[in-house]
């Protein structure tokens, strides 16, 4: 049974037992499983935040002539925006998202 802080108190090649009953997975087939999930989630985290970019850049041009300072205010959110989503795609497509085990792990 997992600990209350979601970590595993068996050794890595002892099978786990997962809430519900489940049972049957070692430590590495779990970390198989978690690193294609989390990148997911990260590219799922992208499309907004790029979406949200896109709409604050066509709030900054509409709003430059009627009220620069909040076409100003839109821009630096944009840019926020941009910097943020740098930042997610740079981790999703980090190499550590290939293969959680070391080599010599993976060909035992």
């Amino acid at each position: 049974m997992p600990r209350l802080d979601g970590r595993y108190p068996r050794g890595i090649d002892q099978k786990v037992p997962l809430p519900y009953g489940a049972t049957g997975y070692t430590a590495d087939s779990l970390l198989e499983k978690a690193l294609p999930r989390i990148e997911n989630s990260l590219w799922g985290a992208l499309a907004p935040l790029e979406e949200r970019e896109v709409l604050l850049s066509e709030l900054e041009q509409s709003a430059k002539e009627s009220d620069p300072g909040l076409a100003a205010r839109y821009a630096a959110e944009a840019r926020r925006m941009r910097r943020l989503g740098r930042s997610l795609r740079e981790l999703a497509t980090d190499p550590a998202f290939t293969s959680t085990l070391p080599q010599e792990r993976r060909s035992a």
